[in-house]
Protein backbone atom coordinates (compact mmCIF):
# COMPACT_ATOMS: atom_id res chain seq x y z
CA UNK A 1 0.00 0.00 0.00
CA UNK A 2 2.81 2.72 1.10
CA UNK A 3 4.41 2.19 -2.76
CA UNK A 4 0.70 2.88 -3.98
CA UNK A 5 0.23 6.14 -2.16
CA UNK A 6 3.78 7.09 -3.26
CA UNK A 7 2.90 6.29 -7.11
CA UNK A 8 -0.34 8.26 -6.75
CA UNK A 9 1.79 11.46 -4.99
CA UNK A 10 4.13 10.74 -7.86
CA UNK A 11 1.22 11.20 -10.67
CA UNK A 12 -0.40 13.77 -9.09
CA UNK A 13 0.72 17.39 -9.59
CA UNK A 14 0.11 19.28 -6.40
CA UNK A 15 -0.60 22.41 -8.70
CA UNK A 16 -3.00 21.14 -11.04
CA UNK A 17 -5.02 19.88 -7.70
CA UNK A 18 -4.35 22.78 -5.76
CA UNK A 19 -5.61 25.21 -8.38
CA UNK A 20 -9.01 23.41 -8.58
CA UNK A 21 -9.44 24.88 -5.53
CA UNK A 22 -6.98 28.56 -5.40
CA UNK A 23 -6.38 30.37 -8.18
CA UNK A 24 -2.65 30.50 -8.46
CA UNK A 25 -0.11 32.82 -9.98
CA UNK A 26 3.52 31.98 -10.36
CA UNK A 27 6.07 34.00 -8.62
CA UNK A 28 9.25 32.69 -9.02
CA UNK A 29 10.13 29.48 -8.00
CA UNK A 30 6.60 29.12 -6.11
CA UNK A 31 2.62 29.45 -7.07
CA UNK A 32 0.95 32.05 -5.18
CA UNK A 33 -3.02 32.66 -3.99
CA UNK A 34 -5.26 33.33 -0.81
CA UNK A 35 -4.82 30.70 1.79
CA UNK A 36 -8.18 28.54 1.61
CA UNK A 37 -7.79 27.79 5.43
CA UNK A 38 -8.13 31.34 6.74
CA UNK A 39 -9.77 34.97 5.58
CA UNK A 40 -6.98 37.22 4.01
CA UNK A 41 -6.14 39.59 1.65
CA UNK A 42 -2.92 39.34 0.62
CA UNK A 43 -1.53 35.60 -0.95
CA UNK A 44 0.47 33.67 2.36
CA UNK A 45 -0.10 30.30 0.75
CA UNK A 46 2.51 29.00 -1.56
CA UNK A 47 2.57 25.95 -3.70
CA UNK A 48 5.91 24.35 -5.00
CA UNK A 49 5.96 22.21 -7.84
CA UNK A 50 9.39 20.82 -7.04
CA UNK A 51 8.67 19.93 -3.65
CA UNK A 52 5.40 19.22 -4.09
CA UNK A 53 4.05 20.59 -0.98
CA UNK A 54 2.52 23.25 0.18
CA UNK A 55 2.83 26.12 2.48
CA UNK A 56 0.81 29.24 4.29
CA UNK A 57 2.88 31.84 5.38
CA UNK A 58 -0.23 33.35 7.43
CA UNK A 59 -2.07 30.39 9.41
CA UNK A 60 1.45 27.51 9.08
CA UNK A 61 -0.81 24.96 7.28
CA UNK A 62 1.12 22.97 4.89
CA UNK A 63 1.76 19.35 3.53
CA UNK A 64 1.50 17.25 0.90
CA UNK A 65 -1.14 16.74 -1.77
CA UNK A 66 -3.27 14.27 -0.09
CA UNK A 67 -2.69 16.35 2.88
CA UNK A 68 -4.49 19.45 1.12
CA UNK A 69 -7.32 17.46 -0.22
CA UNK A 70 -8.10 16.01 2.73
CA UNK A 71 -7.99 19.61 4.33
CA UNK A 72 -9.68 21.60 1.68
CA UNK A 73 -12.45 19.12 0.61
CA UNK A 74 -12.87 17.36 4.29
CA UNK A 75 -11.87 14.20 2.91
CA UNK A 76 -10.53 11.10 4.98
CA UNK A 77 -6.88 9.97 4.11
CA UNK A 78 -8.53 6.83 2.34
CA UNK A 79 -10.87 9.16 0.30
CA UNK A 80 -8.22 11.83 -0.48
CA UNK A 81 -6.12 8.79 -1.79
CA UNK A 82 -8.73 7.08 -4.04
CA UNK A 83 -10.00 10.64 -5.45
CA UNK A 84 -6.30 11.33 -6.59
CA UNK A 85 -5.79 7.90 -7.66
CA UNK A 86 -8.87 8.06 -9.97
CA UNK A 87 -7.71 11.57 -11.51
CA UNK A 88 -3.66 9.59 -12.04
CA UNK A 89 -5.34 6.45 -13.80
CA UNK A 90 -3.94 4.47 -10.52
CA UNK A 91 -5.28 1.27 -9.91
CA UNK A 92 -4.84 1.19 -5.76
CA UNK A 93 -5.29 -2.73 -5.20
CA UNK A 94 -6.30 -2.41 -1.42
CA UNK A 95 -8.37 0.53 -1.34
CA UNK A 96 -8.81 2.23 2.56
CA UNK A 97 -12.12 1.41 3.64
CA UNK A 98 -12.66 3.72 7.02
CA UNK A 99 -16.24 4.63 7.92
CA UNK A 100 -15.79 5.84 11.64
CA UNK A 101 -18.00 8.65 11.39
CA UNK A 102 -20.53 7.21 8.82
CA UNK A 103 -20.12 9.69 6.20
CA UNK A 104 -18.95 7.05 3.34
CA UNK A 105 -22.33 5.82 4.20
CA UNK A 106 -24.26 8.41 3.47
CA UNK A 107 -22.17 9.57 0.67
CA UNK A 108 -23.11 6.10 -1.23
CA UNK A 109 -26.75 6.72 -0.26
CA UNK A 110 -26.91 9.83 -2.12
CA UNK A 111 -25.34 8.68 -5.04
CA UNK A 112 -27.46 6.06 -5.63
CA UNK A 113 -30.69 8.20 -4.61
CA UNK A 114 -28.96 10.42 -7.10
CA UNK A 115 -28.60 7.09 -9.87
CA UNK A 116 -32.31 6.66 -8.73
CA UNK A 117 -34.19 9.95 -9.57
CA UNK A 118 -32.37 10.64 -12.52
CA UNK A 119 -33.61 7.11 -14.20
CA UNK A 120 -36.67 8.39 -13.10
CA UNK A 121 -36.75 11.70 -15.23
CA UNK A 122 -34.67 10.17 -17.98
CA UNK A 123 -35.93 6.49 -18.25
CA UNK A 124 -39.05 6.07 -16.99
CA UNK A 125 -42.90 7.03 -18.24
CA UNK A 126 -43.35 8.08 -14.53
CA UNK A 127 -40.93 10.82 -15.39
CA UNK A 128 -43.37 12.35 -18.22
CA UNK A 129 -44.74 15.23 -16.80
CA UNK A 130 -41.60 16.71 -15.01
CA UNK A 131 -39.85 16.14 -18.34
CA UNK A 132 -42.50 18.32 -19.65
CA UNK A 133 -42.76 20.38 -16.90
CA UNK A 134 -38.35 20.95 -17.58
CA UNK A 135 -38.57 21.51 -20.90
CA UNK A 136 -41.24 24.59 -20.63
CA UNK A 137 -39.05 25.90 -18.27
CA UNK A 138 -35.96 25.96 -20.68
CA UNK A 139 -34.22 22.94 -19.55
CA UNK A 140 -32.96 20.60 -22.56
CA UNK A 141 -31.79 17.34 -22.56
CA UNK A 142 -27.99 18.56 -22.15
CA UNK A 143 -28.65 20.49 -19.02
CA UNK A 144 -30.61 17.82 -17.45
CA UNK A 145 -27.53 15.87 -17.87
CA UNK A 146 -25.07 18.24 -17.20
CA UNK A 147 -27.21 18.63 -13.65
CA UNK A 148 -28.55 15.34 -13.45
CA UNK A 149 -31.86 16.37 -12.08
CA UNK A 150 -34.31 13.86 -11.24
CA UNK A 151 -37.87 13.55 -10.44
CA UNK A 152 -39.23 11.49 -7.16
CA UNK A 153 -42.63 9.78 -7.70
CA UNK A 154 -45.51 10.85 -6.14
CA UNK A 155 -45.54 8.05 -3.37
CA UNK A 156 -44.72 7.78 0.20
CA UNK A 157 -41.72 5.15 -0.08
CA UNK A 158 -40.47 4.48 -3.65
CA UNK A 159 -37.55 5.78 -2.65
CA UNK A 160 -37.26 3.79 0.75
CA UNK A 161 -38.27 0.50 -1.22
CA UNK A 162 -35.41 1.25 -3.63
CA UNK A 163 -32.97 1.45 -0.79
CA UNK A 164 -34.12 -0.58 1.67
CA UNK A 165 -35.56 -3.41 -0.22
CA UNK A 166 -33.37 -3.24 -2.99
CA UNK A 167 -29.78 -2.41 -2.05
CA UNK A 168 -30.15 -3.60 1.39
CA UNK A 169 -29.09 -0.04 3.74
CA UNK A 170 -30.47 0.36 7.11
CA UNK A 171 -33.46 2.30 7.78
CA UNK A 172 -31.59 4.62 9.92
CA UNK A 173 -29.18 5.75 7.50
CA UNK A 174 -32.01 6.65 5.08
CA UNK A 175 -33.07 8.72 8.02
CA UNK A 176 -29.45 10.00 8.93
CA UNK A 177 -29.17 10.97 5.43
CA UNK A 178 -32.67 13.25 5.71
CA UNK A 179 -33.62 11.12 2.71
CA UNK A 180 -36.45 9.35 4.71
CA UNK A 181 -38.41 10.29 7.70
CA UNK A 182 -40.67 8.12 10.39
CA UNK A 183 -40.46 5.86 12.81
CA UNK A 184 -39.52 2.55 13.09
CA UNK A 185 -43.11 1.19 12.49
CA UNK A 186 -43.07 3.16 8.78
CA UNK A 187 -40.34 4.90 6.79
CA UNK A 188 -41.65 7.67 4.38
CA UNK A 189 -39.56 9.27 1.90
CA UNK A 190 -38.70 13.43 1.83
CA UNK A 191 -39.01 14.04 -1.74
CA UNK A 192 -42.61 13.32 -3.12
CA UNK A 193 -43.71 14.12 -6.52
CA UNK A 194 -41.08 16.77 -7.08
CA UNK A 195 -37.95 17.53 -10.05
CA UNK A 196 -34.82 16.60 -7.86
CA UNK A 197 -31.59 18.78 -7.96
CA UNK A 198 -28.54 16.99 -6.44
CA UNK A 199 -26.37 19.41 -3.87
CA UNK A 200 -22.80 18.85 -4.36
CA UNK A 201 -20.00 19.44 -1.98
CA UNK A 202 -16.66 21.19 -3.29
CA UNK A 203 -15.05 17.39 -3.84
CA UNK A 204 -17.92 16.81 -6.34
CA UNK A 205 -20.17 14.29 -4.26
CA UNK A 206 -23.88 14.16 -3.85
CA UNK A 207 -24.59 15.10 -0.63
CA UNK A 208 -28.04 16.78 -0.69
CA UNK A 209 -31.30 17.16 -2.54
CA UNK A 210 -33.42 20.37 -3.53
CA UNK A 211 -37.14 19.17 -4.62
CA UNK A 212 -39.31 21.76 -6.75
CA UNK A 213 -43.34 20.38 -6.51
CA UNK A 214 -44.53 19.94 -9.81
CA UNK A 215 -47.27 22.44 -10.13
CA UNK A 216 -49.87 19.55 -11.55
CA UNK A 217 -48.89 17.46 -9.00
CA UNK A 218 -51.18 15.08 -7.31
CA UNK A 219 -50.27 15.53 -3.46
CA UNK A 220 -52.56 13.53 -1.37
CA UNK A 221 -52.46 12.90 2.65
CA UNK A 222 -52.17 10.26 4.33
CA UNK A 223 -56.15 10.10 4.27
CA UNK A 224 -56.15 10.42 0.63
CA UNK A 225 -57.24 13.65 0.58
CA UNK A 226 -55.49 16.38 -1.51
CA UNK A 227 -52.85 18.46 0.18
CA UNK A 228 -52.40 21.93 -1.10
CA UNK A 229 -49.95 23.35 1.66
CA UNK A 230 -46.75 21.41 -0.37
CA UNK A 231 -43.74 24.11 0.25
CA UNK A 232 -42.77 25.03 -3.27
CA UNK A 233 -39.30 23.63 -2.12
CA UNK A 234 -37.55 21.66 0.20
CA UNK A 235 -34.40 20.10 0.84
CA UNK A 236 -32.46 18.07 2.60
CA UNK A 237 -31.82 18.91 6.27
CA UNK A 238 -28.64 19.26 7.75
CA UNK A 239 -26.92 16.09 8.29
CA UNK A 240 -22.82 15.04 8.82
CA UNK A 241 -22.36 15.97 4.93
CA UNK A 242 -25.03 18.38 4.52
CA UNK A 243 -24.36 22.03 5.61
CA UNK A 244 -26.34 24.55 4.42
CA UNK A 245 -23.98 27.52 5.07
CA UNK A 246 -22.02 26.27 2.74
CA UNK A 247 -23.85 25.57 -0.12
CA UNK A 248 -23.10 26.64 -3.90
CA UNK A 249 -25.37 25.05 -6.15
CA UNK A 250 -23.57 24.36 -9.74
CA UNK A 251 -20.01 25.10 -8.05
CA UNK A 252 -18.06 22.25 -9.12
CA UNK A 253 -19.25 22.98 -13.28
CA UNK A 254 -18.70 26.35 -12.60
CA UNK A 255 -15.66 26.44 -10.66
CA UNK A 256 -13.05 27.11 -14.11
CA UNK A 257 -15.45 29.60 -15.64
CA UNK A 258 -15.19 31.50 -12.38
CA UNK A 259 -11.32 31.34 -12.17
CA UNK A 260 -10.90 31.90 -15.80
CA UNK A 261 -13.52 34.94 -15.79
CA UNK A 262 -12.13 36.23 -12.39
CA UNK A 263 -16.15 36.90 -11.30
CA UNK A 264 -18.82 34.79 -9.88
CA UNK A 265 -22.23 35.86 -10.58
CA UNK A 266 -23.92 34.74 -7.17
CA UNK A 267 -28.02 33.96 -7.65
CA UNK A 268 -30.71 32.38 -5.24
CA UNK A 269 -31.96 29.55 -7.20
CA UNK A 270 -31.33 26.43 -8.99
CA UNK A 271 -33.33 27.34 -11.56
CA UNK A 272 -32.06 30.64 -11.80
CA UNK A 273 -28.68 29.31 -12.33
CA UNK A 274 -29.03 26.89 -14.64
CA UNK A 275 -30.89 29.21 -16.78
CA UNK A 276 -28.24 31.81 -16.30
CA UNK A 277 -25.60 29.02 -17.48
CA UNK A 278 -27.61 28.05 -20.26
CA UNK A 279 -28.04 31.76 -21.24
CA UNK A 280 -24.28 31.89 -21.68
CA UNK A 281 -23.30 33.32 -18.11
CA UNK A 282 -21.41 29.96 -17.12
CA UNK A 283 -19.47 31.40 -13.97
CA UNK A 284 -22.98 31.13 -12.15
CA UNK A 285 -23.79 29.56 -8.74
CA UNK A 286 -26.70 29.65 -6.40
CA UNK A 287 -27.04 29.97 -2.68
CA UNK A 288 -29.52 28.36 -0.93
CA UNK A 289 -31.88 31.58 0.89
CA UNK A 290 -30.93 35.36 0.67
CA UNK A 291 -27.80 35.46 2.36
CA UNK A 292 -23.85 35.03 0.77
CA UNK A 293 -22.52 33.22 4.27
CA UNK A 294 -18.75 33.25 5.65
CA UNK A 295 -18.30 30.08 4.53
CA UNK A 296 -19.35 31.09 0.74
CA UNK A 297 -16.85 33.77 0.56
CA UNK A 298 -14.23 31.80 2.00
CA UNK A 299 -14.77 29.27 -0.89
CA UNK A 300 -15.29 31.42 -3.78
CA UNK A 301 -12.86 34.12 -2.54
CA UNK A 302 -10.27 31.27 -3.42
CA UNK A 303 -11.74 31.20 -7.38
CA UNK A 304 -11.78 35.30 -7.28
CA UNK A 305 -11.97 38.62 -6.27
CA UNK A 306 -15.21 39.65 -7.80
CA UNK A 307 -18.56 38.85 -7.07
CA UNK A 308 -21.26 39.85 -8.64
CA UNK A 309 -25.13 39.70 -7.09
CA UNK A 310 -28.37 39.15 -8.75
CA UNK A 311 -30.47 38.66 -5.57
CA UNK A 312 -33.72 40.24 -4.02
CA UNK A 313 -33.49 43.55 -3.15
CA UNK A 314 -36.51 43.16 -0.96
CA UNK A 315 -36.15 43.60 3.53
CA UNK A 316 -34.56 40.13 4.10
CA UNK A 317 -32.39 40.74 1.24
CA UNK A 318 -31.05 44.19 1.92
CA UNK A 319 -30.54 42.98 5.59
CA UNK A 320 -28.41 39.76 4.04
CA UNK A 321 -26.57 41.69 1.88
CA UNK A 322 -25.49 44.96 4.84
CA UNK A 323 -23.85 41.69 6.26
CA UNK A 324 -22.13 40.11 3.08
CA UNK A 325 -20.57 43.77 2.50
CA UNK A 326 -18.86 43.88 6.18
CA UNK A 327 -17.54 40.35 5.48
CA UNK A 328 -16.52 41.10 1.73
CA UNK A 329 -14.57 44.36 2.45
CA UNK A 330 -12.73 42.30 5.26
CA UNK A 331 -11.59 39.96 3.04
CA UNK A 332 -10.65 42.95 0.03
CA UNK A 333 -13.67 41.58 -2.44
CA UNK A 334 -15.36 44.08 -4.82
CA UNK A 335 -18.74 43.68 -5.45
CA UNK A 336 -21.38 44.50 -7.80
CA UNK A 337 -25.18 44.50 -8.41
CA UNK A 338 -27.11 43.45 -11.50
CA UNK A 339 -30.06 45.26 -11.94
CA UNK A 340 -32.85 43.54 -12.88
CA UNK A 341 -35.59 44.61 -15.71
CA UNK A 342 -38.02 42.84 -17.95
CA UNK A 343 -39.06 39.88 -15.33
CA UNK A 344 -39.13 39.15 -11.94
CA UNK A 345 -35.97 36.89 -11.68
CA UNK A 346 -32.64 36.04 -13.10
CA UNK A 347 -34.66 32.09 -14.37
CA UNK A 348 -37.09 34.21 -16.32
CA UNK A 349 -34.87 37.04 -17.68
CA UNK A 350 -32.00 34.37 -18.94
CA UNK A 351 -34.90 32.62 -20.43
CA UNK A 352 -37.07 34.75 -22.38
CA UNK A 353 -34.38 37.49 -22.98
CA UNK A 354 -30.43 35.33 -22.93
CA UNK A 355 -28.86 37.93 -24.47
CA UNK A 356 -30.04 40.76 -22.28
CA UNK A 357 -29.87 38.64 -19.22
CA UNK A 358 -25.84 38.95 -20.46
CA UNK A 359 -25.47 42.37 -21.00
CA UNK A 360 -27.50 42.96 -17.62
CA UNK A 361 -24.63 41.32 -16.23
CA UNK A 362 -21.83 42.88 -17.72
CA UNK A 363 -23.34 46.14 -16.65
CA UNK A 364 -23.52 45.38 -13.17
CA UNK A 365 -22.79 48.09 -11.17
CA UNK A 366 -21.14 48.85 -7.85
CA UNK A 367 -23.06 48.02 -4.60
CA UNK A 368 -23.11 51.34 -3.40
CA UNK A 369 -24.04 52.88 -6.24
CA UNK A 370 -26.70 50.40 -6.70
CA UNK A 371 -27.92 51.25 -3.11
CA UNK A 372 -27.67 54.62 -4.02
CA UNK A 373 -29.74 54.88 -6.92
CA UNK A 374 -32.44 52.38 -5.24
CA UNK A 375 -32.81 55.11 -2.58
CA UNK A 376 -32.94 58.17 -4.38
CA UNK A 377 -35.83 56.39 -6.86
CA UNK A 378 -37.37 55.71 -3.34
CA UNK A 379 -37.40 59.27 -1.62
CA UNK A 380 -36.39 61.49 -4.45
CA UNK A 381 -33.96 64.09 -3.75
CA UNK A 382 -36.01 66.97 -4.11
CA UNK A 383 -36.47 67.92 -0.28
CA UNK A 384 -34.55 68.30 2.73
CA UNK A 385 -36.59 65.57 4.51
CA UNK A 386 -35.88 62.87 1.94
CA UNK A 387 -32.19 63.71 1.74
CA UNK A 388 -32.18 63.02 5.06
CA UNK A 389 -34.28 59.41 4.82
CA UNK A 390 -31.60 58.84 1.96
CA UNK A 391 -28.51 59.29 4.18
CA UNK A 392 -29.55 57.44 6.52
CA UNK A 393 -30.28 54.25 4.10
CA UNK A 394 -27.31 54.56 2.54
CA UNK A 395 -24.61 55.78 5.13
CA UNK A 396 -24.40 52.58 6.87
CA UNK A 397 -23.20 50.86 3.84
CA UNK A 398 -20.41 53.19 3.07
CA UNK A 399 -19.45 52.74 6.68
CA UNK A 400 -18.53 49.08 5.73
CA UNK A 401 -15.71 50.18 3.22
CA UNK A 402 -12.18 49.65 4.82
CA UNK A 403 -10.04 51.72 3.02
CA UNK A 404 -10.76 55.22 4.20
CA UNK A 405 -9.99 56.94 0.26
CA UNK A 406 -12.24 54.64 -1.34
CA UNK A 407 -14.56 55.45 1.16
CA UNK A 408 -13.92 59.05 0.82
CA UNK A 409 -14.90 58.66 -3.16
CA UNK A 410 -18.22 56.77 -2.55
CA UNK A 411 -18.66 59.79 -0.10
CA UNK A 412 -18.34 62.37 -2.92
CA UNK A 413 -20.28 60.55 -5.49
CA UNK A 414 -23.31 60.19 -2.93
CA UNK A 415 -23.21 63.97 -2.03
CA UNK A 416 -22.53 65.48 -5.98
CA UNK A 417 -26.13 62.94 -6.02
CA UNK A 418 -27.74 64.69 -3.10
CA UNK A 419 -26.30 68.28 -3.93
CA UNK A 420 -24.93 69.04 -0.43
CA UNK A 421 -21.36 69.30 0.90
CA UNK A 422 -18.97 66.32 0.53
CA UNK A 423 -17.69 67.09 3.97
CA UNK A 424 -20.74 67.03 5.63
CA UNK A 425 -22.09 63.78 4.23
CA UNK A 426 -18.02 62.01 4.92
CA UNK A 427 -19.16 63.15 8.59
CA UNK A 428 -22.07 61.11 8.64
CA UNK A 429 -20.14 58.12 7.94
CA UNK A 430 -17.71 58.84 10.10
CA UNK A 431 -20.09 58.34 12.86
CA UNK A 432 -21.25 55.69 12.21
CA UNK A 433 -17.68 54.39 11.61
CA UNK A 434 -16.87 55.80 15.09
CA UNK A 435 -19.51 54.04 16.67
CA UNK A 436 -18.85 50.46 15.05
CA UNK A 437 -14.77 51.10 16.58
CA UNK A 438 -16.27 51.55 19.76
CA UNK A 439 -18.21 48.29 19.34
CA UNK A 440 -14.72 46.21 17.55
CA UNK A 441 -12.47 47.83 20.72
CA UNK A 442 -15.00 46.61 23.64
CA UNK A 443 -15.05 43.25 21.88
CA UNK A 444 -11.20 42.92 21.24
CA UNK A 445 -10.56 44.20 24.90
CA UNK A 446 -12.72 40.96 25.83
CA UNK A 447 -10.59 38.52 24.09
CA UNK A 448 -6.68 39.72 24.07
CA UNK A 449 -4.65 40.83 27.00
CA UNK A 450 -2.32 43.20 25.51
CA UNK A 451 -2.39 45.55 21.70
CA UNK A 452 1.12 44.20 21.46
CA UNK A 453 0.97 41.01 20.42
CA UNK A 454 4.12 40.42 18.19
CA UNK A 455 6.21 41.73 21.61
CA UNK A 456 4.19 39.16 23.51
CA UNK A 457 5.43 36.38 21.79
CA UNK A 458 8.56 37.54 20.98
CA UNK A 459 8.84 38.18 24.67
CA UNK A 460 7.69 34.37 25.78
CA UNK A 461 9.62 33.05 23.03
CA UNK A 462 13.10 34.65 24.88
CA UNK A 463 12.32 33.31 28.23
CA UNK A 464 10.91 29.74 27.03
CA UNK A 465 14.97 29.42 24.93
CA UNK A 466 17.17 31.04 27.17
CA UNK A 467 19.47 29.96 29.97
CA UNK A 468 18.44 30.65 33.64
CA UNK A 469 20.85 33.37 34.42
CA UNK A 470 19.09 35.49 31.70
CA UNK A 471 15.48 34.91 32.95
CA UNK A 472 17.02 35.49 36.58
CA UNK A 473 18.26 38.95 35.34
CA UNK A 474 15.17 39.63 33.74
CA UNK A 475 12.92 39.01 36.70
CA UNK A 476 14.78 41.07 38.63
CA UNK A 477 14.65 43.93 35.73
CA UNK A 478 11.00 43.76 35.73
CA UNK A 479 10.66 43.59 39.37
CA UNK A 480 7.18 45.92 40.19
CA UNK A 481 5.70 45.58 36.92
CA UNK A 482 2.06 44.50 36.40
CA UNK A 483 1.46 40.74 34.60
CA UNK A 484 -2.12 40.42 33.83
CA UNK A 485 -3.63 38.31 31.42
CA UNK A 486 -2.87 35.51 29.82
CA UNK A 487 0.77 36.70 28.72
CA UNK A 488 1.63 38.30 32.41
CA UNK A 489 0.63 34.54 33.81
CA UNK A 490 2.77 32.42 31.50
CA UNK A 491 5.78 35.18 32.27
CA UNK A 492 4.94 34.88 36.01
CA UNK A 493 5.38 31.01 35.48
CA UNK A 494 8.63 31.00 33.84
CA UNK A 495 9.74 33.07 36.33
CA UNK A 496 8.73 31.11 39.14
CA UNK A 497 10.29 28.05 37.33
CA UNK A 498 13.70 30.15 37.62
CA UNK A 499 13.88 29.20 33.43
CA UNK A 500 12.98 26.54 31.48
CA UNK A 501 15.13 23.18 31.45
CA UNK A 502 13.28 22.08 28.24
CA UNK A 503 10.86 24.33 26.57
CA UNK A 504 8.35 21.06 24.95
CA UNK A 505 7.82 19.48 28.40
CA UNK A 506 7.21 22.81 29.50
CA UNK A 507 4.91 23.89 27.20
CA UNK A 508 2.59 20.13 27.20
CA UNK A 509 2.43 20.44 31.21
CA UNK A 510 0.79 24.03 30.92
CA UNK A 511 -3.04 24.89 31.50
CA UNK A 512 -4.63 24.58 28.01
CA UNK A 513 -5.09 27.97 28.01
CA UNK A 514 -1.69 29.13 28.02
CA UNK A 515 -0.04 26.27 26.03
CA UNK A 516 -1.25 27.10 22.94
CA UNK A 517 -0.13 30.68 23.48
CA UNK A 518 3.39 29.21 24.42
CA UNK A 519 3.43 26.64 21.43
CA UNK A 520 3.32 29.48 19.03
CA UNK A 521 5.56 31.62 20.56
CA UNK A 522 8.48 29.10 20.92
CA UNK A 523 7.66 28.35 17.08
CA UNK A 524 8.53 31.61 16.10
CA UNK A 525 11.54 31.77 18.33
CA UNK A 526 12.86 28.84 16.61
CA UNK A 527 13.68 30.36 13.87
CA UNK A 528 16.97 33.16 13.80
CA UNK A 529 19.00 33.68 16.81
CA UNK A 530 18.45 36.83 18.55
CA UNK A 531 21.88 38.28 20.21
CA UNK A 532 22.08 39.33 24.49
CA UNK A 533 21.29 43.32 23.49
CA UNK A 534 18.40 42.46 21.28
CA UNK A 535 16.47 40.44 23.71
CA UNK A 536 17.06 43.22 26.67
CA UNK A 537 16.08 45.48 23.79
CA UNK A 538 12.95 43.68 23.53
CA UNK A 539 12.50 43.18 26.68
CA UNK A 540 12.64 46.81 27.43
CA UNK A 541 9.72 47.78 25.07
CA UNK A 542 7.04 44.85 25.90
CA UNK A 543 7.81 46.66 29.38
CA UNK A 544 7.24 50.31 28.54
CA UNK A 545 4.41 48.95 26.20
CA UNK A 546 2.59 47.94 29.70
CA UNK A 547 3.37 50.86 31.92
CA UNK A 548 1.85 53.10 29.32
CA UNK A 549 -1.09 51.34 29.29
CA UNK A 550 -1.10 51.22 33.29
CA UNK A 551 -0.63 54.56 33.81
CA UNK A 552 -3.31 55.42 31.08
CA UNK A 553 -6.01 53.41 33.24
CA UNK A 554 -4.41 54.88 36.88
CA UNK A 555 -4.66 58.66 35.08
CA UNK A 556 -8.79 57.46 33.67
CA UNK A 557 -9.23 56.33 37.69
CA UNK A 558 -7.73 59.12 39.52
CA UNK A 559 -9.89 61.73 37.22
CA UNK A 560 -13.12 60.00 38.54
CA UNK A 561 -12.05 59.52 41.99
CA UNK A 562 -11.28 63.72 41.94
CA UNK A 563 -14.68 63.94 40.42
CA UNK A 564 -15.95 61.85 43.81
CA UNK A 565 -14.05 63.17 46.27
CA UNK A 566 -12.55 60.12 47.34
CA UNK A 567 -9.05 61.09 48.39
CA UNK A 568 -7.93 57.20 49.58
CA UNK A 569 -8.29 56.73 46.30
CA UNK A 570 -6.63 59.23 44.94
CA UNK A 571 -3.61 58.40 46.92
CA UNK A 572 -3.71 54.73 46.97
CA UNK A 573 -3.35 55.55 42.91
CA UNK A 574 -0.80 58.13 42.80
CA UNK A 575 1.61 55.82 44.83
CA UNK A 576 1.22 53.33 42.29
CA UNK A 577 2.29 55.71 39.85
CA UNK A 578 5.46 56.76 41.06
CA UNK A 579 6.36 53.33 41.55
CA UNK A 580 5.56 52.97 37.37
CA UNK A 581 7.50 56.05 36.69
CA UNK A 582 10.31 54.39 38.75
CA UNK A 583 10.68 51.53 37.14
CA UNK A 584 10.45 52.82 33.71
CA UNK A 585 13.41 55.23 34.58
CA UNK A 586 15.34 51.85 35.90
CA UNK A 587 14.79 50.28 32.59
CA UNK A 588 15.75 53.65 29.92
CA UNK A 589 19.17 52.25 32.06
CA UNK A 590 18.98 48.57 31.32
Amino acid sequence: MDNQVEEVKKKSNIVNIVSEHVALKKKGRNFVGLCPFHSEKTGSFMVNEELQIYKCFGCGAGGDVIKFLMEVEGLDFGEALEKLADKAGVKLVDRVKTDKDGKRELIEVHDLAAEYYHYLLTKHRSGEAARKYLAGRGMNEKLIETFRLGYALPEWDGLVSYLVDKKRYRPEVLVAAGLATGNERRLYDRFRGRVIFPLYDISGRVVGFSGRILPAASQVTQAGRPNNDEAKYINSPETTIYHKSKMLFGLTIARNEIKKKNRVLIVEGELDMMSSFAAGVTETVAIKGSAVTEEMMDILSRLTSTFVLALDADAAGEAAMKRSIEAAEKRGLSIKMVNMVGGKDPDEIARKKPHEWVEMVERAVPIYEFFFDKAIARWGADSVENIGKIVKEVVPYLSKVENSVIREVWAKKLAEQLGVDKQRVYEEIEKVRSGRSQTEEKNVGKNTSSGRPSLDLSIIGILLTSGEELVERTKKMLLGLPLNGAVGKLVGLIFDEGGVWKAEIFVKNLPKELSSLAAEAYLLSTGEEIDEKEKVKLTVAWARGIIREERAQFAEQIKEAERQGNNVTIGNLSEKLVKLNALERKLALA
